[in-house]
């Protein structure tokens, strides 16, 4: 068996590459799949027979496309174009709608949607001046609308399941290639020579038997004329989002093996209210943006298989970079300040290695049943990715597994025109939550778990000045309206419609005082009063649950159990907080099985000490404006 060398390594490799892509568009071209497989084995035959040359060349695939579609052509045209049996119903009709189309309206129409080719580059090969390749484009875009009863948007979308239609072919070794390219080689040259011996016994004919003047070349004849040929520089290539760039049914898959999963639904997102992702505000990040694209798989468990899964993919392809990095912005302050129903904000963390910039999120949602969603944003160039993993009950897809599948997603799209960096295995790191704009520095409903088994959703009041504090305790009796504060605001959580004691709730209020020192005499005065208070108020009994403290920040808690009467007990959890001159304090009133633990509601109080460093004094006199 004879040994690879580099060029039949490198001719295999361009086969696997580029034969999917060829037969798609094709198949595109010809309405048959026959001819079109027919057209691109022709081709490849021809440029292995060709291959010193073709591999030499820039763009090796741009001389085997047009040998393919010429042949694929000549191929169906002597087949009488009929329904492709076992052809889905929506890419017959597509097929259909294509071959309606004249010849060169229809090369225009798929060299613009199937490849990378500018339009320059597109007239060039189609053999049509700029403008009139344009004109065509827009003809052919028309009146494909027209057949298809389709907007030109959906395009795409339409044009994609030709590819798992080329994917799903059987084509030939890549040796048995090369053999057929050998024989047709061979054949040529004994053709060759043959010519080549004739030409030269015609030839000698004519010099032997020339005429009176012996042929010579003279200067005049030899005429040489310089020309300057000005040469434009090559346009780009467009910046694009094509469904054969989202992930695949087989990436997904290795989720959940053993489940089926449903075809996955692609789509433009124009339809409904375009909320795809959990904590998403708006249809789009960048509502400006060139083009969006959507994919959703969803898997059908078993009673032997885990609990359902669920997978969305959205990518927005930006004008320009910049557009793009505020679009990826936009997400991560939704995601920050998640407005969700019944969704905790539980973990942030930062991804390393997939494309420019990734983040990730871990939410927990319980209005509907629990559900656990990993979701992760990615920006490669002008194409902003988010990528939600959701799957119901109480065990999550693993943040690294999540990391990955954002990472093969970012590879696909990566070396399209408009992308930058692909991504690499991801590093995470556990970060604090990103600053919440619309919180003041202060919680958030999606900073708060589910209170016990509670299925309604935490809303909060509009903060206002901290005229009362409702989260002092009867240790404290603290005042956010008297110095030294000198700007203050508060807020209360409650869950409506979920039928609990009107005592039961949330309450958070800060205060702004003149400097450093002052906020932690102020902490220090609660910390004092909440340790004395058991030995200064009867029936009161306080347990410390926490209490650290910094030069700069500070954080202390107690459970705190009134005794109303022999039978009767109120319970408060309650936390002080401080972030250099600011100070915080939190009450939580639970009710029956309305509660947390004391470790649910410590990381709350971290959360706040968390939001507190963002509080200015812009905040703090926003709501009075």
């Amino acid at each position: 068996m004879r040994s690879q060398t580099p060029a039949t390594d490198a001719f295999d490799a361009f086969y696997r590459d580029t034969r999917d892509r060829l037969m798609t568009q094709a198949l595109a071209l010809t309405g048959d799949p026959t001819s079109a497989r027919g057209g691109v084995r022709h081709a490849f035959i021809v440029a292995w027979h060709h291959w010193r040359k073709v591999s030499a060349l820039p763009d090796p695939e741009a001389y085997v496309r047009p040998i393919a579609w010429n042949h694929a052509l000549r191929l169906s045209s002597a087949r009488v174009f009929r329904r492709v049996k076992g052809l889905d119903p929506e890419v017959a009709a597509t097929l259909e709608s294509l071959v309606k189309l004249p010849v060169q309206q229809r090369k225009v129409l798929l060299l613009n949607q199937l490849s990378s080719l500018t339009l320059p580059e597109l007239a060039v090969e189609v053999g049509l001046p700029q403008a009139t390749a344009e004109q065509e484009l827009q003809t052919a875009t028309a009146q494909f609308s027209l057949h298809r009863e389709a907007s030109s948007a959906a395009l795409p979308l339409l044009l994609a399941p030709l590819g798992d239609i080329a994917a799903a072919s059987r084509w030939p070794r890549g040796s048995i290639i090369r053999r057929s390219g050998a024989t047709r080689r061979r054949g040529h040259t004994v053709l060759g020579a043959a010519a080549a011996l004739s030409a030269t016994l015609v030839a000698g004919t004519l010099v032997s038997v020339g005429g009176d003047h012996t042929p010579r070349l003279t200067q005049e004849e030899l005429t040489v004329r310089a020309q300057v040929i000005k040469v434009a520089d090559p346009e780009p290539p467009k910046p694009r989002l094509t469904p054969g760039r989202m992930l695949s049914n087989d990436q997904v898959r290795r989720l959940n093996p053993k489940a089926t999963w449903a075809q996955p639904r692609t789509h433009v997102n124009t339809a409904g209210d375009g909320i795809l992702f959990d904590c998403q505000a708006e249809r789009y990040a960048d509502p400006d943006g060139l083009a969006a694209l959507a994919r959703q798989f969803r898997d059908q468990p078993t009673k032997k298989t885990r609990a359902a899964t669920s997978v969305v993919q959205f990518s927005e392809l930006s004008a320009d970079k910049e557009s793009a990095e505020n679009a990826y912005g936009r997400v991560l302050a939704w995601l920050a300040d998640c407005a969700s129903p019944s969704a905790y904000l539980e973990s942030t963390r930062e991804l390393t290695g997939v494309g420019d910039e990734a983040m990730q999120f871990t939410v927990r949602r319980w209005a509907s049943g629990p559900a656990i969603s990993q979701i992760g944003v990615a920006r490669s160039g002008q194409v902003t990715t988010t990528l939600q993993i959701t799957r119901a009950g109480t065990h999550p897809v693993s943040p690294r597994t999540a990391a990955a599948l954002l990472a093969a997603a970012i590879n696909a799209q990566c070396g399209e025109p408009g992308t930058e960096r692909c991504a690499a295995p991801p590093v995470s790191r556990t970060q604090t939550p990103l600053p919440a704009p619309n919180s003041f520095g202060m919680l958030t409903a999606a900073d708060l778990p589910q209170p016990g088994q509670v299925a309604g959703s935490w809303v909060g009041t509009t903060p206002a000045t901290a005229t009362v504090n409702l989260a002092a305790s009867r240790c404290d009796n603290t005042s956010f309206i008297k110095r030294p504060f000198t700007s203050s605001l508060t807020r209360t959580f409650l869950v409506p419609g979920a039928n609990l004691p009107s005592e039961f709730g949330l309450t958070e209020s800060i205060g702004l005082a003149p400097d450093v020192r002052r906020a932690t005499d102020k902490m220090n005065a609660i910390v004092a009063a909440m340790s004395s208070c058991e030995e200064d108020k009867l029936g009161i009994q306080v347990t410390k649950l926490a209490e650290t403290s910094e030069d700069k920040v500070g954080l202390a808690a107690w459970r705190v159990v009134t005794e109303i009467s022999d039978e009767a007990r109120v319970n408060l959890l309650v936390a002080v907080l401080r972030d250099r001159n600011r100070v915080a304090q939190v009450g939580f009133i639970p009710t029956g099985e309305a509660t947390w633990t004391d470790e649910q509601f410590l990381t709350v109080a971290e959360r706040a000490l968390i939001r507190l460093h963002t509080a200015t004094r812009k905040h703090l006199d926003a709501p009075a404006q």
